[in-house]
């Protein structure tokens, strides 16, 4: 049975990165450009599935649920497109009571580069996003308002100005392919971060239907931060976690980071997981 709580190193951010260049750089294309100062502490880590009362998404910006997928081969993108997509937004329009689900941004990683390379096209159309579980990138909030409302633009232009004068919440939808072994995600507890632990940072090249540059945020250390993981999850359950919400009065973002789990076996098998990243609008 795996601990209440375990202690495990979490890659903050030195405050450094802001002042140095104006904001913290995430370069997709080069990472020779990507400005980061990593500031490695360790921080207990409680287990999720034991919270009492339990981690809700309006709280804590975070929620577990089980929920099983028709898709057999998440390596295959039609599924991706013609089975998870619906069941994505199908979820989300009952989790969050939204009317209509914007989905965009598949990523399928692993620590395991043979992994990666499993059925990769040779053309940008079939080769979605692939990459590692990104410790290197440390604790992060995807995109903030701004990057959202960029992307709202992109992927419904044609009603990006009636969307707009809405509440909207981005959310990660995360999946385990396989059970997870080692390298799993770690997410922080949204009530217990505070506007002055935000580093702004901007990702260049991002996921979405242009690559144009979108803000987000790095995380400095608190020690007042809450951490969470779920251990060993399984390919039928999903955590879903707030990138972005408009509406200030809940949970608006919840940074998430991978880390290396220290009760991990030497032979645990290599991660696996699949992500999509969403906009919600409740009705």
């Amino acid at each position: 049975m795996a601990s209440a709580s375990i202690e495990a190193t979490i890659n903050y951010h030195d405050r450094r990165e802001a002042e140095r260049d104006g904001t913290a750089i995430l370069d997709l294309s080069d990472h020779s450009k990507t400005n980061f100062i990593l500031d490695p502490r360790p921080m207990a880590v409680r287990n999720g599935r034991l919270a009492d009362p339990p981690l809700s998404l309006e709280r804590n910006g975070v929620v577990l649920l089980r929920r099983p997928t028709a898709v057999t081969d998440f390596f295959d993108r039609a599924q991706v497109e013609e089975i998870y997509t619906p069941e994505v937004q199908a979820m989300l329009r009952q989790v969050t009571g939204a009317d209509e689900v914007l989905v965009f941004g598949p990523v399928l990683r692993s620590d395991d580069p043979t992994v990666l390379a499993r059925g990769r096209g040779t053309d940008a159309a079939s080769s979605y996003g692939r990459g590692g579980p990104a410790v290197s990138a440390g604790v992060h909030v995807d995109y903030n308002a701004e990057g959202v409302r960029a992307h709202i633009g992109e992927l419904a232009p044609d009603r990006a100005e009636s969307l707009l004068h809405r509440r909207f919440l981005s959310v990660n939808v995360w999946r385990p392919i396989r059970r997870i072994e080692r390298m799993p995600l770690a997410v922080c507890d949204a009530s217990t971060v505070v506007d002055q632990d935000f580093i702004p940072m901007e990702t260049r090249y991002s996921v979405g239907v242009t690559s144009m540059s979108k803000g987000g945020y790095n995380l400095a250390h608190n020690p007042a931060h809450g951490w969470y993981w779920f251990p060993e999850m399984e390919p039928d359950e999903v955590l879903i976690f707030k990138i972005c919400d408009s509406q200030k009065s809940v949970a608006q973002f919840t940074p998430h980071a991978t880390f290396a789990d220290p009760t991990s076996r030497p032979d645990a098998a290599p991660r696996q997981s699949f992500e999509i990243r969403t906009i919600c609008f409740p009705a």
